[in-house]
């Protein structure tokens, strides 16, 4: 009886191949690794770095969820839930938007709960995207945001936003839009660069979006997270967004439960209905017994977020105090969990080496910002994250300067 190697499939009555090694890996996640934030936090817990290049919040969640998510790991939901989320977070979920932003969605026709929003932006690429579509993405990005539109087929463009304030070019915004466009991806307020989009901003996506019947993915997990007395506006709020828009949002970092793995996408019934294929078929369902104690999160009162806001600034305020301190320049973040800067007083050519010497010699970790850019221009930028605790964020201070005195 003959042999083939572990792998080798012949079909019956077909001639052995030739000895041209076939692939065993998709062309479209050739390249592809795991993600560079993941390797950093690795090599910090290597090194015994503080660890300021992970977005997981520093910051213990409402006890009112802990104790909630005990009661339901004790009682009976522990079996598969509907897959498109626990009927009782879905509408919680469309109950705590339509009481904040005065947007009405129907929890059982247009609301889907996700492992978390990465998976949550995943199935919604996979539903709309067929090979060759392009989609719009704004520079600096989440580094997932590439990874996933080209696993989906998808070409990307980009679109510069640039330090200090992290502006775009309304010109070249409108130059990045054409007849095969599907998609623009927007993330406000912003990871990496903490912007916070105006309503300006979004009407002009928005008329682009109408002119060329592109849809929008619209990441907003930061959507409580807006500092300096402004406001967070979601684009689905301007005009003739409403029917072309999925909202993306989690708990990960409003509630500090970043492992619980809660998301979800909002959209119209005729996204929502593809979405949901796409989400069956990757995860089926988000783990169920802490589904049921996420709906305590929706019944928070606005002084949790107020406070949660109050704190995160103070934090901001006291990393940008200590990287200024050594000799960073910080670039301006108004919301979210993270500081931007340039390469500060160390000498290192690139960024990449940068974060390398800080994690073996100075014990702080931050993020080369390399990978946030398609193009050239990210090689002279860190991003720190400021989610942290106070204590580890003032340890990561007294590391840094002594790294610099010594």
């Amino acid at each position: 009886m003959s042999q083939t190697t572990l792998g080798t499939v012949i079909a019956p009555g077909a001639d052995v191949a030739s000895d041209t090694p076939r692939s065993r890996i998709s062309q479209r996640w050739s390249g592809f690794g795991g993600t560079a934030i993941d390797e950093t936090a690795r090599q910090a817990a290597r090194y015994e770095a503080i660890d300021l290049a992970m977005g997981s919040p520093g910051l213990p969640p409402p006890e009112r969820l802990l104790r909630a998510a005990a009661e339901a790991l004790l009682t009976e939901h522990h079996q598969y839930c509907n897959s498109w989320g626990d009927e009782r977070l879905r509408t919680a979920i469309a109950e705590r938007l339509a009481a904040d932003r005065g947007l009405e969605l129907d929890p059982d026709r247009e609301i889907t709960v996700t492992c978390g929003a990465t998976e949550a932006m995943l199935s919604f690429m996979m539903a709309i995207a067929d090979p060759g579509d392009e989609v719009v993405v704004f520079e600096p990005y989440y580094e997932n945001y590439l990874q996933i539109a080209r696993s989906t087929g998808m070409v990307p463009r980009f679109v510069r936003m640039s330090p200090p304030d992290w502006r775009f070019d309304p010109d070249e915004l409108a130059a990045a839009f054409n007849e095969r466009t599907k998609l623009v991806v927007l993330n406000s307020p912003n990871n990496p660069t903490g912007k916070v989009f105006r309503r300006s901003e979004l009407e002009q996506i928005a008329e682009l979006c109408q002119q060329w019947d592109t849809l929008c993915l619209s990441d907003e997990v930061y959507e409580h997270l807006v500092f300096d007395g402004e406001s967070h506006t979601s684009i689905v709020d301007i005009d003739g967004m409403r029917e072309r828009t999925g909202v993306v949002s989690s708990l990960s970092k409003a509630f500090c439960i970043a492992g619980w793995r809660i998301g979800y996408v909002a959209a119209s019934p005729e996204l929502t209905t593809a979405i949901r294929t796409t989400h069956e078929i990757a995860t089926c369902c988000a783990p169920a017994p802490l589904q049921v104690a996420a709906v305590e999160a929706f019944r928070l009162p606005e002084s949790y977020f107020r406070e949660l806001r109050q704190t995160l600034e103070s934090h901001r305020d006291q990393l940008r105090q200590i990287l200024e301190g050594v000799g960073f320049e910080c670039y301006r973040s108004e919301g979210g969990f993270f500081q931007m800067t340039d390469l500060g007083p160390f000498g290192q050519p690139t960024d990449v080496e940068l974060v390398h010497h800080l994690i073996t010699e100075a014990g702080v970790a931050a993020v080369p910002a390399t990978i946030f850019y398609a193009s050239p221009g990210g090689s002279g930028q860190l991003r720190f994250c400021f989610g942290k605790s106070e204590a580890d964020i003032a340890e990561a201070g007294q590391r840094l300067h002594a790294a610099v005195s010594g």
